[in-house]
């Protein structure tokens, strides 16, 4: 009777921990997560919009660092220096590189801790700074030729670690746009996350700068998604049709990955749970 007993309740307590998980895979959608939109509407980006960045010489350039700024690892792409894997975003055009949208913005779907990570300058000798708005003014986070930046380092080419201090800072924000802005402070051109000022580059208007923003290609296998856990976001500090490299400043922004393991575990923590109460009965 005990053995039956013990049967039954270890199987009550598995069928309790399958449902919880199917439970999870059934409203992930409302976990938080980045997503690339067109507009201020949250339109989806078109064809017209997509972009690949791989320039050769750009997202790790070896150039001599003005005022002691780090070139650092920028996006990632093979020619930039990041490791090639079977989980590398693949853009059937332009071989293995990361795939993403020009004229597009970045919106985070629920309240989250977001964090922000200084990945590089490229080549840039221009002067840009990527800044966040903090409800009265524009906060500056890093400048592409400070020395004090401290870039995060491409450590296995899975995502860029940060060992120096100011290369990264998390934030609470609310479910919306992100407010940030890259702006090129030799020409005063900037490029807002607010829905309308980060020019296509194949609009009509070819007088502004503008950003790249591609879903981390180590976290997906499709080429050109908008959504995931972590975005790179890319300026290109002079007009658009004169340069759209988008490695001239290079920020990371991320959010903590949601897990099914704590889920797991706690199923087995369930069934440990059944098997003692069994034992003592």
């Amino acid at each position: 009777m005990k053995t039956r007993h013990f049967d039954r309740t270890v199987l009550a307590s598995a069928l309790l921990g399958i449902a919880a998980l199917l439970g999870t895979a059934g409203t992930a959608g409302a976990a938080p997560s980045l997503q690339i939109v067109k507009d201020a509407i949250f339109a989806a980006p078109d064809v017209a919009y997509q972009e690949v960045v791989g320039d050769a010489g750009g997202t790790n350039h070896a150039n001599a660092p003005t005022a002691g700024a780090t070139a650092g690892v920028g996006l990632p792409t093979v020619a930039g220096g990041w490791t090639n894997t079977a989980s590398f975003g693949l853009d059937p055009t332009h071989g293995r590189g990361i795939s993403g949208y020009d004229g597009s913005y970045l919106y985070l779907t629920e309240a989250a801790n977001v964090t922000f990570q200084f990945v590089g300058k490229g080549n840039a000798t221009e002067e840009s700074q990527f800044q966040v708005w903090n409800g009265l003014s524009w906060d500056v986070k890093w400048d592409n030729q400070s020395a004090s930046n401290g870039t995060c380092g491409n450590v296995g080419g899975v995502a860029p670690v940060c060992t120096f201090a100011g290369s990264q800072f998390t934030e609470a924000l609310s479910a919306g746009l992100i407010a940030f802005r890259f702006i090129n402070l030799n020409s005063g051109l900037s490029a807002t996350n607010d829905g309308t000022h980060n020019l296509h580059d194949g609009g009509p208007t070819l007088s502004e700068v503008g950003y790249f923003l591609g879903v981390d290609p180590y976290q997906t296998s499709t080429s050109y998604d908008t959504r995931g856990n972590a975005v790179y976001a890319g300026f290109s500090d002079r007009p658009a049709g004169v340069d759209d490299d988008y490695q001239d400043l290079g920020v990371r922004i991320s959010i903590p990955e949601p897990s099914g393991l704590a889920l797991v575990m706690a199923a087995f923590g369930g069934l440990l749970v059944a098997q003692r109460r069994v034992k003592r009965a």
